[in-house]
């Protein structure tokens, strides 16, 4: 008998950043927030399956017809356990994530990462190729 499989080909059309920070997740949203203009809101955590585990990741988000903003934070801790899981488990080093769809406020790419840059507390910035991610399936809802 001959099996079929099924390939799932994603496109990916957002703009990925990773954040390093010593700040709280609501202190960052509010910074983020005073700088671009916008408003993010916490959301319900964001449910995901690792192993035969249950995460749930802490993220923000700002919505307008045309576009969307997200943050989220890297880290959770399993309830019960000790152990720590991660949105994207290849850059531990990064703390929070944000992911851009659309265009927020006529913003280019290094405008955005201008203005988050200018942002007090932030000790690193960078824009991530999703491509070259192995978890970049994490990103799909």
């Amino acid at each position: 008998m001959k099996v079929k499989k099924l390939i799932v080909d994603y496109t990916f059309d957002f703009e990925l950043y990773g954040l390093t920070t010593s700040l709280k997740d609501y202190k960052l949203a509010w910074l983020i927030n005073q700088q671009l203009n916008i408003k993010l809101i916490r959301s319900d955590d964001y449910s995901l399956e690792s192993g035969s585990d249950l995460i749930e990741i802490i993220n923000y988000r700002f919505e307008e017809e045309l576009s969307e903003l997200r943050l989220f934070k890297n880290k959770a801790v399993l309830e019960g356990q000790n152990a720590q899981q991660y949105l994207v488990s290849e850059m531990k080093h990064f703390d929070y994530f944000i992911l851009v769809k659309g265009i927020i406020h006529t913003f280019a790419a290094y405008d955005l990462l201008q203005e988050l840059r200018a942002i007090e507390g932030l000790q690193l910035i960078n824009q991530i190729d999703i491509e070259k991610l192995k978890s970049k399936e994490h990103f799909i809802f």
